[in-house]
């Protein structure tokens, strides 16, 4: 820890003022990466933006509100959300009733799943209109985006204390939302295990408990650009302060969950959790890769990676510092 990032802490502790996420100063081995780092603090110029809880229309069309007699507007709209599930679906017809189905009966009546349809093609919100269920809100793209941006989107959307991430066509787990909203009163972001649904699939890497305070976010970003944490976003989830570090996802982002996988180890408030929290279904239309990659798609992916660790770096550093100014201000 450097001597501003020190200086900084010892403020805030002096203040009395709950910072959830740990000082971190940018590394001096960095200055190589100027350059980059200077782009990535462009792209992050807007991250900072407080968003408002406001109330949304049940459905919309690119921002527009789409009329359809059957659904209605969410209950409770002035009470408080306590979770917000952010699913994106494209051509997701075949399953995603029972994935939806899986997740409210997890809810409660202020809980709400936001859903940000990629231009579909089939049956896929004729099928969610059918589950009518008034913690459903939906926002429908008239132009495919593709995975990455509509998950953007839909975290965009999310009002809630709490967000979680779910795929179209996996099944969740009994329990998971409680158990994953306990982890995350001690951490930003939680990463939980998976098990397969269906087709028996090759055994993967997993994770064991780990309490954010003792574990090492340098050995496990090295584990990450190594490909030896089975981080997916279908089993992650956030609090509600990790929205302006997170969004808007940088350029580099390849995936999202690799994003919000470094994002939270570089503030080191990143648990991991033993237990199974979804069951993926594994077809060949998952977006995750099932085999090994052409070593030159992997040596363009660990560059971008390489920029969302300097991305996160450089936001980190700057809610740091406006941290400290605000309090500063407070005592002129």
């Amino acid at each position: 820890m450097n001597v501003r990032t020190g200086a900084l802490a010892a403020i805030s502790d002096s203040a009395n003022r709950q910072i959830v996420r740990s000082r971190v100063g940018l590394v001096p081995s960095l200055v190589v990466a100027k350059r980059v780092a200077a782009v990535a603090f462009n792209l992050s110029r807007n991250a900072s933006r407080k968003r408002e809880r406001v109330a949304h229309p049940a459905w919309k069309i690119d921002g527009g509100e789409l009329n359809v007699a059957s659904l209605v507007t969410p209950a409770g709209e002035t009470s408080p959300i306590r979770a917000s599930v952010c699913m994106a679906t494209y051509n997701g017809a075949a399953y995603v009733e029972a994935q939806l189905r899986s997740i409210l009966f997890q809810l409660g009546v202020n809980d709400e799943v936001v859903i940000v349809d990629d231009a579909s093609s089939d049956d896929t919100l004729n099928v969610v209109s059918r589950v009518n269920d008034p913690r459903i809100r939906v926002v429908r793209l008239t132009k495919n985006v593709r995975h990455v941006r509509a998950f953007e989107r839909a975290i965009s959307e999310a009002r809630g204390d709490y967000i979680f991430l779910s795929d179209q066509d996996d099944i969740w787990v009994d329990g998971r939302l409680d158990a994953m909203i306990h982890r995350l009163n001690s951490a930003l972001v939680v990463a939980s295990n998976w098990t397969p649904l269906g087709e028996f699939v090759p055994p993967h890497r997993r994770f064991v408990d780990e309490d954010p305070r003792t574990h090492s976010k340098y050995s496990n970003l090295g584990s990450l650009y190594l490909g030896r944490l089975p981080y997916f976003g279908c089993a992650m989830g956030f609090r509600r302060e990790a929205v302006d570090l997170l969004l808007p996802f940088p350029r580099a982002t390849e995936a999202h969950d690799l994003w919000i996988a470094i994002a939270g180890n570089v503030v080191g408030q990143i648990a991991h959790m033993e237990r199974s929290t979804v069951q993926r279904r594994i077809h060949d239309r998952n977006l995750t890769p099932t085999h090994r990659r052409p070593v030159g798609k992997i040596i363009r992916s660990r560059v971008g990676m390489g920029i969302l660790t300097i991305t996160a770096y450089v936001r980190n550093a700057r809610e740091n510092w406006e941290d400290a100014s605000w309090w500063l201000k407070g005592k002129r």
